[in-house]
């Protein structure tokens, strides 16, 4: 619907509420809920002026109509990541590169305090992936297909057992499929707990260490690429 012609301020007072707690609320304009109009439930239309304000429909229905839209063109849609990491990837590679070392003491804490709160479900996860299909030498060929580094945010196994005193882990990229090569990616132990059961794109794509380049080479391997290093 056009909005050209309408008073924008009756617009805002349409859209937003003060709730109980004084805090702001918008309405989005997918799913009709009112949520605080905050950045953990609204992106900003602009990161460089954030004074333009939010988006109108809430981070949740955006994603999820980003990722129904890829899967209805998945052909396009992996060609449109792969041409936007190159035009950008400098900056992809300086931005991960950046929070890992800005932010390591918070995520190695909330990593532990995960844990240290969530002790059920880590007893469940380790049962049902105590074990995989998986020989030694379909292993260390994964390892090589993806140099030797996490999948996810890139960090070199030798940098891991430094850091982490453990080798990379055996990751589930779908967290309910296969337990053999298929389905085996190597993570670090940030990424690997991090993602834990949740959808291997989504959560992905969420993380302010996602890159093109890396996304496109899990993809490959997990439809194609595998099949070369199976036994």
């Amino acid at each position: 619907m056009s909005t050209k012609g309408v008073d924008t301020h009756a617009m805002y007072k349409i859209n937003h509420r003060i709730n109980g707690d004084g805090i702001t609320e918008r309405r989005c304009t997918m799913c009709d809920e009112w949520k605080e109009e905050t950045l953990d439930h609204y992106y900003l239309k602009n990161k460089k002026k954030p004074e333009i304000g939010y988006t109108p429909a809430c981070r949740i229905c955006i994603t999820a109509k980003a990722i129904a839209h890829r899967l209805l063109n998945v052909d396009r849609a992996r060609k449109s990541i792969q041409d936007h990491y190159y035009r950008h990837k400098k900056v992809y590679n300086a931005r991960a590169k950046a929070y890992k070392k800005d932010h390591r003491e918070k995520i190695v804490n909330d990593y532990k305090e995960w844990i240290k709160n969530n002790p059920d479900k880590v007893k469940i996860y380790g049962l049902n992936h105590r074990s995989h299909e998986i020989t030694d030498e379909e292993w260390n060929n994964c390892l090589k297909y993806f140099d030797y580094k996490c999948a996810y945010c890139g960090i070199s196994e030798e940098d891991h057992l430094k850091i982490h005193k453990q080798r990379l882990h055996k990751e589930h990229a779908a967290d309910d499929g296969a337990n053999d090569l298929r389905n085996a990616i190597p993570a670090c132990r940030l990424c690997n707990s991090g993602k834990h059961t949740s959808d291997m794109e989504e959560w992905y794509m969420d993380q302010n260490f996602f890159t093109d380049e890396r996304y496109n080479k899990i993809i490959r391997w997990i439809e194609e690429e595998f099949k070369i290093y199976r036994e």
